[in-house]
């Protein structure tokens, strides 16, 4: 089984090709909004409850008080974690608010052994910690970039722009927009 989280951020019609009937779905705060308009219906609904605008009827409602030290997309991912899913798709963790853009992909930092993403309409993000296989079509952006320090030792197939053994430096922008060509 998989975990479905939705969060405050942006969110269009693009999600209904991602969830499904067998998903268990978290929605944090005003991620109930957007699950709502698409007509997603959550297991359970975390946070503050500060932003969120429709009346929830649901039972599982998990509320936390509004001064805590955490996000309420970051006490959704926990409470995925914690329930035992290793495969967690993300949506509403971009929007208009970088702070909350950022520290949002900074949370995948947590999830070593876990297949978390973050998906928006734009893009699907991922922390890689020994290897990926990334499924597209030909001609479909793929960057490599490095969050937490330099990276060593990255080989790629497959792309337009290929490493071998290479390093790929925190700071830089040698990893941005290669292509795939297979």
């Amino acid at each position: 089984m998989r975990a479905v989280v939705i969060c405050g951020g942006t969110v269009g019609e693009y999600i209904l090709d991602y969830v499904n009937d067998t998903d268990y779905v978290i929605c944090a705060d005003s991620g109930y909004d957007r699950a709502a308009k698409y007509g997603i219906e959550p297991n359970i609904v975390i946070g503050d409850m500060d932003s969120i605008k429709s009346s929830y009827v649901g039972e599982n409602v998990l509320v936390f008080p509004s001064k805590k030290d955490f996000t309420d997309s970051d006490l959704a991912l926990k409470y995925a974690i914690d329930a035992g899913f290793c495969d967690i798709l993300m949506f509403g963790m971009i929007g208009t608010r970088f702070d909350h853009s950022f520290a949002n992909v900074s949370l995948l930092l947590n999830c070593k052994g876990k297949n978390v993403r973050i998906i928006d309409s734009n893009n699907i993000i991922s922390m890689v910690w020994d290897e990926i296989v990334i499924k597209g079509a030909v001609g479909d952006t793929v960057s490599i970039l490095p969050f937490s320090g330099d990276l060593e030792g990255v080989s790629t197939e497959g792309l337009e722009y290929s490493l071998s053994d290479s390093e790929v430096k925190l700071g830089t922008s040698l990893g941005v927009s290669n292509k795939m060509t297979e």
